[in-house]
């Protein structure tokens, strides 16, 4: 892939800083990051901090190859300079959009200037390129919670059925999602992706960000509840490595047969795992570093909830934003929901690729989180 120049919003989260490794060590294009900071000086700090988490130098040949630009993706035209905005939309070919928000508890409106509003500021650009005749494909990167509380399986289609929703950002989601679906139809080159809780690297555990699912693995643990976790049988817990999120996305980006098509970046029916299985995996991992954990005191799903309230009610501004953080997710428990991802596997299979086993990587995943929160003494995110 030469003489091709790819934009990147959402280059320093979790899915974005993945795809940017992938595509320095499969292609030759040069890659432009749009990042939020405050001025200049801003800009070269989290540029910097994102080369130590690439493990590059500032002089390697990959490094030239990364372009970083200061802006907003929920500004018009990104927050960037009128000439800055009007150069790249005669040089961008293709563009990946990672930018959203992953907090669940945002009033709507927050949720839709956080998720919507930068899939239309993404849309107003590529607008620009096709009309320069530069745009050749858009990578949009959405969620499987477009499903809200919709039952059963989610298939790799589009969804337009009316639904409720479990929080405000899959509200969102589902309406940017929409949006991207109108633009698909009027002809543009777009591929949806809809990753379900993406966690660290497969193989490393490396993530630049910690989200959802390790304040979910401390829950698990009792050690914000005095060892109360509630049962939740048999409901099971879709997560999947960020690299294996990013290198479909590459390869959809390399695929021109992927144009117009929905691909669900999850573990899928077969392989997710209950939480009650998770959470023998979890105790013992955090047990062995934080040995005054409280044995775990299984109570039914709705005494559980009762005391969460409880403990919300009493729990200082900090612990009350992680218990309602809990709180938020417990909503998923007990529904009966999975994501289908045979177009998935079929584009990984096509580079000899396929969706690891929760078991094979969590272990990984685990250490890179316990190791990195005991040695800088708090989370990262």
């Amino acid at each position: 892939m030469t003489n091709q120049e790819i934009f990147i919003s959402g280059s320093t989260g979790v899915i974005g800083s993945s795809i940017v490794e992938i595509l320095l060590s499969k292609t030759d294009a040069r890659i432009h990051l749009l990042i939020r900071a405050e001025s200049s000086e801003h800009l070269k700090i989290r540029f910097h901090e994102m080369l130590v988490f690439w493990k590059l130098e500032a002089s390697s040949p990959r490094t030239e190859r990364l372009i970083p630009h200061r802006g907003d993706a929920t500004a018009e035209n990104f927050g960037l300079e009128k000439t800055e905005f009007h150069d790249l939309s005669y040089t961008i070919t293709h563009i990946i959009h990672c930018a959203s928000s992953v907090k669940l508890n945002m009033s709507l409106s927050d949720a839709r200037q956080a998720c919507f509003i930068p899939a239309e500021r993404m849309i107003a650009f590529a607008k620009a390129c096709k009309q320069n005749g530069r745009l050749q494909k858009i990578e949009y990167i959405s969620t499987v919670g477009i499903n809200g509380r919709i039952p059963g399986i989610l298939l790799e289609e589009p969804l337009y059925s009316e639904r409720q929703f479990h929080n405000t950002y899959e509200n969102a989601k589902a309406e940017a999602e929409t949006f991207i679906l109108e633009n698909i139809a009027v002809g543009f080159p777009i591929t949806i992706h809809r990753p379900s809780m993406v966690i660290g690297n497969s193989q490393t555990g490396k993530i630049v960000h910690f989200q959802v699912f390790y304040h979910l693995a401390q829950f698990l643990t009792g050690k914000f509840t005095g060892g109360f976790i509630p049962q939740l049988k048999h409901h099971k817990l879709d997560i999947i490595p960020s690299d294996i999120v990013a290198k479909g996305i590459v390869a959809s980006l390399l695929d021109t047969g992927s144009v117009h098509k929905i691909y669900n970046w999850c573990s899928g029916p077969d392989i997710s795992l209950p939480i009650e299985e998770l959470r023998t995996i979890i105790y013992p991992a955090f047990k062995k570093v934080e040995p005054q954990l409280p044995r775990p005191k299984l109570i039914s799903y709705e005494q559980f909830l009762f005391i969460l309230k409880v403990l919300i009610w009493i729990s200082d501004s900090k612990n009350k934003r992680k218990l309602q953080t809990l709180y938020a997710f417990l909503a998923y428990a007990g529904e009966s929901q999975g994501f289908d991802n045979h177009h998935a596997r079929e584009l990984l299979a096509k580079d000899q690729l396929c969706v690891p086993a929760v078991r094979d990587y969590l272990p990984q995943i685990l250490e890179y989180y316990l190791t990195e929160t005991r040695s800088s003494g708090s989370q990262k995110g």
